[in-house]
């Protein structure tokens, strides 16, 4: 998948800031485009920018920008609404969704209760959302994908 040169300069940002969410909303503010902050920090960062875009590619991933039309328009209406979205697959139609969020240090029982939990709903039609994070995000994503979610 091919990166708008503003995606690109976003997904960038975002591996070099950790997804620093403060810092990427100061940088953005500052000079007004992923790509103007882009390559006020590219001179710092030592990223093989090539290797990065095939990982992404081959990854069959997509990046939304908040400021894309097809972006969901409700989490603009969030407290610490996401600049970008990582997508893999089609975005969720207006069935119901759950979020299951929690710790990155999951014991093993909370992470194989997730994946049960979340394996439950994916079967009976509902939409898991996380951010895929480690620990509790990525046991719900484990048991949606387990149910074909």
């Amino acid at each position: 998948m091919n990166l708008s040169l503003e995606a690109r300069a976003y997904h960038f940002l975002n591996i070099a800031t950790v997804s620093n969410h403060e810092r990427l909303k100061a940088m953005h503010k500052e000079h007004g485009s992923w790509e103007a902050a882009w390559a006020s920090l590219r001179k710092q960062c030592a990223m093989n920018e090539a290797k990065e875009l095939r990982t992404f590619n081959a990854s069959g991933c997509r990046l939304l920008l908040s400021s894309d039309t097809d972006f969901p328009p409700l989490l603009c209406e969030i407290p610490w609404a996401p600049h970008g979205l990582y997508i893999k697959g089609a975005l969720p139609d207006q069935k119901p969704k759950v979020a299951i969020v929690g710790t990155r240090r999951v014991t093993p029982q909370g992470k194989a209760i997730a994946k049960r939990f979340a394996e439950a709903l994916a079967r009976r039609g509902i939409t898991i959302v996380s951010g895929l994070a480690l620990g509790v995000d990525g046991a719900a994503h484990e048991g949606a994908l387990a149910a074909g979610g």
